[in-house]
């Protein structure tokens, strides 16, 4: 197990550095990441330690132990606490017990009852530690949540998202026993049918039942896979020969089996066979276009597409996948990145006629797909797409894959540019309000980190990330700093009392004020302002 982090807090030095010394903290399991001499200091500094365990003292000044506490757990609700009180009172035992405190323990203390204490705390920490590794208990989560993971894997694969070889490897992982060794076909059962009067079955069941007589009509004669979408029961079969005609004939048995047992009519689209995954989701489309045809043929039976309908594949559709990587290219990759993945989209086009309607199509496709990362952040299009680029789709232009990729590298480079500058743009703004709201607001003693990102309507770890970044700071050093600045030019300028130029500077409590201010200055206010005051 790791040694655990642990930060000391208590108001008397000697009581920290004794605890500190007493204790044999490799044998305990701990290793000391701070120590801290009051309960603001020590929230202070928890904001930077991923801290385990907080041993803390109760009667401290300016934040006690009890408030610290309490604070730590709304903060960092994963934090021990333990804690060592002089008082003997029932009032602090049941404050301790509500904030869920580890140990409770009556000063004086000895250094083997410590170690004790801190050995109780190191089994507590092992045993939550143990339970998140715990694999039969991880074993047992991911079988209860394997039937969703299976039907998410379908989705992905259908959508033509996932290459081969990741394909089958998902499908292995998640006990999808389909095999793609065979000729593989689509069809899409429609189940959102009318439901007569006396129906032994109701709306929210049809699809699972009609899902149950698919797997049975089909068990033993294919490999296959199913799962729901909406109203629709979607199957995808392999078959070692015919797959068209027996996926029809097991189509056409199902919904005669459907009106027979529940007097409903669903009717199935089959999409043609395929010897890939990534062209299921041509199969599918067909499938589902097919269901269309219901209308003219009527339903209640299996349509085959290539019955109703002669569309040719469509191999020059810009693969999702493709563009899923484009996408993200443009948004967050280098130059590099981004040329690597036009050069693969380029290669589906190898071999093709220059300026055939395909060639304009696939293009088309990569266009609408930066286009819509150009409207969706509002970028200036016709800066980004330039003139140029559209003489390749004029009559008579050019169509060489050359001209095609230096045209695509730039309009994505300027998109790129763009967006960096958007991020730091929005980044800086969001900064620059934080600190002009923190001007207005820092003499308020309420004014907190969360006051600031709910004004903002950002995450409290954004807001921290992109602060420290642009101001070197985190936001309690930098309102310390304004705070303390505005201190001393009080101090210097006026005659105000020391209690009032604390509670002008935020502060309610004097004491803390002229701690935080020996802190930082190295003297009192009143020795500043004997040597600087007016």
């Amino acid at each position: 197990m790791p040694d655990y982090r642990i930060m000391i807090v208590d108001d008397e030095f000697e009581v920290r550095e004794g605890i500190a010394k007493c204790v044999d903290w490799s044998t305990a399991g701990f290793r000391i990441a701070a120590t801290a001499e009051n309960g603001q200091d020590a929230l202070e500094k928890a904001e930077f330690l991923e801290l385990d365990v907080v041993l803390t003292d109760i009667k401290m000044p300016y934040m006690d132990g009890l408030t610290l506490g309490a604070e730590l757990l709304k903060r960092y609700p994963a934090i021990k606490l333990i804690i060592l009180s002089g008082f003997d009172e029932f009032e602090y035992a049941k404050e301790a017990i509500r904030l869920n405190v580890l140990e409770y323990v009556l000063k004086p203390v000895n250094a083997n009852e410590l170690l004790q204490i801190l050995l109780r705390a190191k089994a507590q920490l092992d045993a939550e530690f143990r339970a998140k590794q715990d694999i039969e208990a991880l074993r047992m989560r991911y079988e209860q949540a394997l039937p969703l993971l299976k039907d998410q894997c379908l989705r992905e694969i259908l959508a033509g998202s996932v290459p081969a070889e990741e394909a089958k490897r998902l499908m292995e992982q998640y006990g999808i026993h389909l095999d793609v060794s065979n000729s593989m076909i689509v069809a899409v059962f429609n189940t959102s049918a009318h439901i007569p009067a006396g129906s032994v079955i109701t709306r929210e069941l049809l699809p699972v039942s009609v899902r149950g007589l698919i797997e049975t009509a089909l068990e033993g004669k294919c490999s296959y896979a199913t799962f729901l979408s909406f109203d629709t029961v979607i199957v995808v079969s392999s078959w070692a020969n015919d797959p068209v005609d027996n996926m029809m004939m097991a189509a056409n048995e199902i919904c005669v089996e459907c009106k027979s047992l529940f007097s409903v009519e669903i009717t199935a689209g089959v999409g043609r066979r395929c010897a890939e995954t990534s062209s299921l989701r041509e199969s599918l489309f067909e499938a589902r276009s097919a269901l269309e045809y219901s209308r003219v043929v009527g339903g209640g039976k299996a349509i085959y597409i290539r019955d109703v309908e002669r569309m040719s594949r469509q191999p020059f559709i810009l693969d999702s996948r493709y563009e899923q990587r484009l996408v993200a290219a443009v948004k967050f990759g280098s130059t590099e990145q981004i040329e690597s993945e036009i050069d693969e989209i380029l290669s589906q086009l190898d071999g093709t006629v220059p300026g055939e309607w395909k060639y304009r199509a696939y293009v088309t496709g990569v266009l609408n797909a930066l286009s819509q990362i150009i409207g969706r952040y509002d970028l200036p299009a016709e800066e980004i797409m330039g003139g140029e680029g559209m003489l390749l789709f004029q009559e008579g232009g050019s169509s060489e894959l050359s001209s095609l990729k230096k045209w695509l590298t730039a309009v994505c480079l300027r998109i790129c540019g763009y967006m960096s500058q958007r991020r730091q743009s929005m980044a800086g703004t969001l900064v620059e309000k934080a600190k002009q709201f923190i001007l207005e607001h820092f003499a308020e003693g309420s004014l907190s980190v969360e006051l600031v990102c709910e004004h903002l309507h950002i995450s409290q770890s954004y807001f921290s990330s992109i602060f420290k970044q642009a101001t070197g700071q985190s936001f309690v050093q930098y309102l310390t700093d304004l705070r303390m600045d505005r201190a001393l030019e009080l101090l210097r300028e006026t005659d105000s009392k020391t209690y009032e130029i604390a509670q002008r500077v935020g502060y309610d409590e004097p004491n803390y004020f002229s701690y935080v201010f020996k802190r930082k200055f190295g003297e009192s206010p009143s020795q500043y302002r004997n040597r600087n005051g007016a």
